[in-house]
């Protein structure tokens, strides 16, 4: 899907197109490094350690909610920014159909847990 419209022999281009900033694409970039590169896996791992220590806690788990919410946000905010590029190459046409299907299994991922108590131990 095109951002432009073919429109009695005219193109029509949104106005929120023209008004992306320039370092829109940084924006992109940094936003979803940050959230798949760091913040989500690190909160991977704080819940596959939960074991190693010897606290009586659960602050794992609020910790390891608090790293999946951001990257999560991070995400959201990565993709928003991204729909501002028009897609007009192929290879740009493929990056936004992968990251749309990330984000959205993604999503689904975590209304799959929903219901599910925190064990405590």
């Amino acid at each position: 899907m095109t951002s432009f419209i073919q429109y009695r022999s005219q193109v029509y281009k949104p106005q929120f197109i023209e008004s992306a900033p320039e370092h829109a694409p940084q924006i992109h970039g940094w936003c979803l490094c940050l959230a798949w590169g760091w913040f989500i896996p690190a909160g991977i791992v704080i819940a596959s350690c939960r074991n190693l220590t010897r606290l009586g806690s659960n602050w794992w788990y609020y910790l390891h909610i608090a790293f999946q919410i951001i990257g999560l946000l991070l995400s959201l905010t990565g993709v928003a920014v991204g729909t501002y590029f028009p897609a007009n190459e192929e290879l740009m046409v493929q990056h936004k159909k992968i990251g749309i299907v990330v984000n959205v299994v993604a999503g689904l991922q975590v209304t799959a847990l929903r219901g599910f108590e925190l064990v405590t131990q």
